[in-house]
């Protein structure tokens, strides 16, 4: 049954109701209209409400949820312009359709992009409802208000509810400029908010991919080539034939470096435990070819050779060579990260129903339309014939918005003509990821009699993220030195960012702040050096290099405000107490960050004793902008906490012949909860016309201000990731 055939019989052959859809063009100016669903008239489905005749209101969410808050946030927008309250609405998941605009969720771009759109189709929507009620009454429409889903004439004492004005609503034309409440007006926005769906994920309701089941449906699991590219030189199957329940062992080919990076085989069951069973008694010996395949010490090695050849220019004011002619000092260091892995609490899944000419997708994936791109192309089928279920993830980081698991579920279907759910192992998930890439990078200054730097020279190294999307790729875009290095705030006269080219044996992903990460490490460990070397303190030198507040690039739509900056650093250097002082063994540390738009600042408070660090204290500051749930605004930065602290004590991908030897929880650890500090987060409305990014801001500062802490605890500057002692 086709999904708008299955719409209209469940709303009824004399069902009505207004809907409301926006298109988006590059600036996402929206673009309203009215679809009627009356009798067997045909409606568009990529609507973000729908307001039905009996009074039920649903509104859309068109991005993923992982936890972020996006099924509570975007509603949000839209219950706050149409003027209702939360027991009237439906939350309802978008399919996965190009109609809604960018489905993407990563970024931090879900409120930011789409702020100002759904607000005006929500705004729309109850200037139409207004203009419908007005005619009933013959009034004119500024008479009219709204509240709480229903129409008032406040002179008459008369009101209609939403319900019973759609069939006249939809007759009215769409308002070209809907009015928008102020931000004084605001009853929902910028108010805290718990998650719509907290009560279905505590009793088990929510649908996560892990949880999809549809009749007929055969689970599968892979074994992996070791190496991305490796073949199958041969197969010994017949003990994993022999394992109950399992039905079938089947090879898959090698599809490409963004779908299914290596040759597998997969070995299909009715139930997860036999197809893990019988995977294990596989046996499958590889080719690997004349691949490249990198070792972790000779990689380190390999970085340093090309961090010191030629490098391109991403950023380039004054003279560097001259500004150090004039310099009293010159100060250098280094810094490196490795490898990481996303490792969410829910491995990768997918489910995929292949039939003669569609396909059908469950799957918890942060992109659906690139996925289905990939499907149409994979299967020779039009997109339209792909219907793609959103479910709930259970954490993403990036990781689920590359569509290699949901391929390889699509890839099993067609072939055995069955319904397939694909369910990675915690080790799958750790062995074959797209991993944040290994940096190293070098900082130099030339600074003046007081310490003051007048030059600044920034190179790095480090595998592009283009590489996934282009064979060959090996120098990074300016974009992502744009997070973090070219786009360093401060105020010197003599600046030179540049970045070099390396390949990597492994797929390289986006994980959580991207760039941003290993960027602000090297940053903010750096000007901690140079405030040493001036003798003054961290907070007050950061200070001092911002000067005034400045608008930088005034040109960008989100230019960034160093006058916003300094508001969330000293905000959290005196939440934080930062004059008082500590006992031995203890150390304080500072790190503030721009990135997404959003700027933060963190202060950490650490105990070292007999070579252990303990976290004792955190506290964050974050200006978004205009925090639209300040609830999920402060667990962002509460999880971006946890996130940077479990990669800065203990994450660490390493390679032996282009292997990745990790696999688990036990050698690739996240923060316990006895390791948890107390957390303080502090919210700044910087801009209440315009929110910005939540999601990934908090994790870039997180690990040069837990190095800086453990730096003024014990003497010792740490410049590698993980922070080791020993």
């Amino acid at each position: 049954m086709k999904r708008r055939t299955l719409i209209k019989l469940a709303l009824g052959a004399s069902a009505t109701g207004l809907l409301l859809s926006v298109a988006y063009d590059k600036r996402f100016t929206i673009i309203q209209k009215v679809s009627n669903y009356i009798d067997n008239k045909d409606f568009d489905p990529n609507a973000f409400i729908f307001i039905q005749s009996d009074g039920a209101i649903k509104i859309i969410c068109h991005r993923s949820e992982m936890g972020q808050g996006a099924r509570t946030a975007i509603p949000m927008l839209m219950v706050e312009e149409l003027d209702v309250t939360w027991e009237q609405v439906q939350v309802v998941q978008g399919l996965g359709d190009a109609k809604y605009g960018s489905q993407n969720t990563d970024g931090s771009k879900s409120i930011r992009d789409f702020y100002l759109p759904l607000r005006k189709a929500a705004a729309s929507a109850r200037e139409m409802l207004v203009s419908a009620a007005a005619l009933i009454w013959d009034v004119p429409d500024k008479e009219c208000d709204t509240l709480d889903g229903f129409v008032l004439h406040k002179k008459t004492n008369r009101q209609l509810a939403y319900g019973d004005l759609v069939s006249k609503a939809r007759q009215i034309p769409v308002p070209k400029f809907p009015t928008l409440k102020t931000p004084s007006e605001f009853k929902v926005i910028g108010k805290p908010k718990a998650g719509v769906d907290i009560a279905a994920i505590v009793k088990g309701e929510a649908q996560f991919g892990i949880d999809v089941t549809i009749p007929q449906m055969l689970i599968a699991s892979l074994l992996r080539a070791p190496v991305p590219g490796a073949k199958i030189k041969s197969i010994f199957k017949e003990d994993a034939l022999s394992t109950p329940g399992v039905v079938q062992v089947i090879e898959l080919e090698e599809q490409g470096r963004s779908v299914n990076a290596s040759a597998s085989v997969a070995v299909v069951a009715t139930n997860t435990w036999a197809a893990f069973s019988g995977r294990a008694k596989l046996k499958v010996e590889w080719d690997f070819l004349d691949l490249k395949r990198d070792h972790s010490s000779k990689y380190r090695n390999k970085l340093e050779q090309e961090l010191n050849g030629s490098q391109k220019a991403h950023r380039s004011e004054g003279n560097i060579n001259r500004g150090k002619k004039k310099s009293s000092k010159v100060i250098e260091a280094s810094y490196h990260t490795p490898y990481l892995v996303h490792a969410p609490m829910e491995p990768l899944v997918s489910t995929a129903y292949v039939k003669e000419g569609s396909c059908e997708v469950w799957a918890p994936c942060q992109d659906p339309q690139r996925a289905m791109k990939l499907i149409a192309k994979l299967l020779d089928i039009k997109i339209k014939d792909i219907k793609f279920n959103v479910t709930f993830l259970g954490g993403g980081f990036g990781r689920k918005s590359q569509p290699d698991f949901v391929l390889e579920s699509v890839l099993l279907s067609k072939k055995l003509k069955k319904p397939i759910k694909i369910q990675w192992s915690r080790e799958d998930e750790i062995k074959h990821g797209f991993y944040h890439s290994e940096s190293l990078q070098k900082l130099q200054a030339g600074v003046d009699e007081t310490g003051y730097p007048i030059t600044w020279h920034h190179k790095a190294v480090f595998p592009t993220i283009l590489s996934v999307f282009m064979s060959g790729a090996t120098t990074p875009a300016d974009w992502e030195s744009g997070m973090g290095a070219t786009n360093m705030p401060y105020r010197i006269e003599n600046i030179l960012c540049e970045v070099g080219s390396i390949s990597s044996s492994v797929r390289i992903g986006w994980m959580r702040s991207v760039c941003n990460v290993w960027h602000a490490f090297a940053v903010n460990s750096f000007v901690d050096e140079l405030a040493l070397n001036a003798t003054t303190d961290p907070i007050a030198f950061r200070l001092r290099l911002l000067g005034s507040a400045k608008v930088l690039d005034p040109n960008d739509n989100f230019p960034q405000d160093t006058g916003r900056l300094i508001k969330v650093i000293e905000r959290t250097r005196d939440e934080f107490g930062w004059e008082n002082a500590l006992a031995i063994g203890y150390g304080k540390g500072f790190a503030s960050h721009y990135s997404f738009k959003s700027y933060v600042a963190i202060a950490i408070e650490v105990n070292v004793a007999e070579g252990e660090i303990s976290i004792k204290k955190v506290v964050c500051t974050i200006d978004c902008g205009i925090a639209v749930n300040p609830d999920s605004v402060r667990a962002q930065m509460e999880g971006a906490i946890v996130f940077g602290l479990s990669a800065a004590l203990y994450g660490k991908i390493t390679l032996r012949k282009g292997i990745v030897k990790q696999g688990n929880f036990d050698n690739y650890p996240v923060l316990r909860m006895d390791e948890m500090p107390k957390v303080q987060v502090h919210i700044i409305n910087g801009n209440i016309n315009v929110p910005t990014g939540v999601g990934e801001p908090g994790v870039p500062p997180v690990a040069p201000a837990l190095a800086s802490a453990i730096y003024f605890a014990t003497g010792k500057r740490l410049r590698d990731l993980p922070l080791r002692l020993s």
